[in-house]
């Protein structure tokens, strides 16, 4: 975590503030050289500030470092302490369909959208104005009026955002704000998927995503999050086309992708690299769906969909297996029990590549990043007793799943927060190179 180191003369809030006036006045100037639009909370702002100019953007996320900092100093020790927001506004915002219910152009009274909504006037009111000012949602140019921002506009046109606002506020929060994390954390000690926040929370003795397989709606919101969530460049599948050398695993290799989808993650791949076929396995009901999918004669070819239970043995013998965001998603002995599972149809220098988090050592990464992957960390917790994990953690997962996994290299690649690590099934690790451009 970077910190501006101040003069003998000079505070270290006044070293910051420079440093956020010299930055923001690069990254304000590239925008106006280029005719791009000025960062901004209205309805038509943009919505998008990368510029993919490297010095540019780093001088960005550095403003973006350095006003957490100053605020945090600013505010002090006991008001850090504090919670500055909760999620009724954005749960009501979200069950209410508020931003539905403003239009996308002009304004709208609050006596009106309370008719409209059904929601009791002043409670609507505070409601909005906190979402007004903690999360930039909603904004009332004249008093007594509602308009959108480009947060509440978001909202309104794309279902996708829509979901992931119900599936944090309206769903998961519950999880952590009525303290069943700590209760659970007390009452049982068995790291078990069934025992957790979330159970405590919902009332279910169901894991956390047998439980949205039951319900069909929750389970439809929760896809559309992770299509929302899967749109940022920092988990974009782009990264595994690239930074590792596929076309080394051979010219009619098989990589098949365990927990894959609807094959999303293998498109990108494909494209890239025509020396590989493809098989994506996931739950029936999934690979139902992914089977629909308009393909091109050719990838219809490379592409096969496969109705496969990642907790039963594994059936097809492959070049490699790819693990996308899989193994997060559980606790420690379910994920070694997934990789065992892949053991009967390893062999002699079988790969497994791992496309997933790789918590960064305490106060080496940015502030805005580490506060990422921590919240991340912590909502694993609460759902399934899932962890984020350290490099060593990978490792310890490895070799308690069996001495033959090795973790050959990892890397994460200039603009992911996800790492790629390749792992090869073997008993002598130091006669195998890495396909990883690292």
């Amino acid at each position: 975590m970077s910190s501006a180191a101040p003069t003998t003369k000079e505070s270290q809030i006044v070293a910051l503030a420079k440093r956020i006036l010299q930055n923001v006045e690069t990254f304000s100037d590239h925008l106006d050289s280029n005719n791009v639009p000025q960062p901004t909370f209205d309805a038509d702002g943009p919505d998008d500030l990368a510029t993919n100019n490297e010095t540019i953007d780093k001088a960005r996320f550095s403003t973006i470092e350095d006003v957490i900092e100053l605020q945090d100093l600013l505010l002090g020790p006991k008001i850090l302490l504090r919670p500055q927001w909760n999620a009724v506004s954005l749960q009501a915002i979200y069950r209410y369909d508020l931003a539905q219910l403003v239009p996308l152009d002009g304004d709208i009274s609050f006596s009106e959208l309370s008719k409209l909504s059904g929601l009791y006037e002043p409670d609507l009111r505070r409601i909005l104005r906190f979402a007004m000012i903690y999360h930039r949602t909603f904004k009332e140019p004249r008093k007594g009026f509602v308009a959108h921002t480009g947060a509440s506009r978001a909202i309104a046109t794309d279902e996708n955002v829509k979901n992931a606002l119900g599936l944090m506020f309206d769903e998961s929060y519950q999880s952590y704000a009525k303290a069943s994390t700590v209760d659970a954390m007390q009452k049982f000690e068995d790291r078990s998927v069934t025992h957790t926040g979330f159970s405590l929370a919902h009332g279910t003795d169901l894991p956390y995503f047998q439980y949205l397989q039951a319900n069909p709606e929750k389970y439809k919101r929760f896809a559309g999050a992770m299509a929302a969530f899967g749109q940022s460049e920092d988990v974009s599948p782009a990264f595994l086309a690239t930074a590792y050398s596929w076309d080394k695993l051979g010219e009619q290799a098989t990589l098949v992708d365990v927990g894959g989808a609807t094959g999303a993650v293998d498109l990108v791949i494909a494209e890239k690299h025509t020396n590989l076929s493809f098989i994506i396995q996931d739950k029936e009901a999934v690979i139902l769906d992914a089977e629909k999918q308009d393909f091109s004669e050719d990838l219809r070819k490379r592409f096969t969909f496969q109705s496969h239970d990642f907790f039963t043995p594994q059936t097809v013998a492959a070049e490699a297996y790819l693990f996308r965001y899989v193994l997060h998603n559980w606790p420690d002995q379910y994920a070694i029990d997934i990789l065992r599972q892949t053991i009967p149809v390893l062999k002699e220098g079988s790969r497994i590549v791992i496309h997933d988090s790789l918590l960064p050592e305490p106060c080496t990464a940015s502030a805005t990043t580490e506060r990422e992957v921590r919240s991340m960390d912590m909502l694993m917790l609460t759902l399934s007793n899932a962890r984020e994990r350290e490099l060593d953690d990978w490792r310890k997962l490895l070799q308690d799943a069996d001495a033959r996994f090795h973790l050959l290299a990892h890397v994460v690649p200039e603009g992911s927060s996800l790492a790629i690590m390749e792992v090869v099934w073997t008993t002598d690790a130091a006669s195998h190179k890495s396909f990883l451009n690292v």
